[in-house]
């Protein structure tokens, strides 16, 4: 009796596991939104690099179903910037937008995320680089 209770525990617990959620699941309900810089689809992504600012797109492709109540580029001179750090917010929902940073240190390589929030959390772009003339 106790190898037929233990063969169904093991067989309900292998039919209740959940998949876990990746950034590729953007159908997922209520999933964290996922952002593509345009440098994903082989376009130009930064412009207009001075040496106190640079010009960067990105679109967000996918809301995870729950709407994107904030959307922006994160930069640093470390990689990985997060929006704990510094950002500019570009509003909210999906589509393409544009941010203009500025204020930077010349000669200096910043590294840059776009990033998106909605309920389920916070979603960031590849990161690129650039480094200011």
């Amino acid at each position: 009796m106790k190898q037929v209770t233990l063969f169904f525990f093991v067989l309900l617990s292998i039919f209740s596991c959940q998949k876990d959620k990746t950034s590729d699941d953007y159908s997922t309900p209520n999933s964290s939104p996922y952002i593509a810089t345009p440098a994903l689809m082989g376009q130009t992504t930064i412009t207009g690099i001075t040496s106190t600012s640079f010009s960067c797109n990105a679109i967000v492709i996918n809301d995870g179903q729950t709407s994107v109540i904030e959307r922006g580029i994160c930069y640093g001179t470390t990689e990985g910037p997060t929006i704990s750090g510094s950002k500019k917010t570009e509003g909210s929902g999906t589509g393409s937008f544009s941010s203009t940073i500025l204020g930077l240190v010349p000669q200096t390589t910043y590294f840059i995320r776009g990033y998106t929030c909605n309920n389920a959390g916070v979603s960031y772009s590849n990161q690129l680089s650039i480094t200011t003339n």
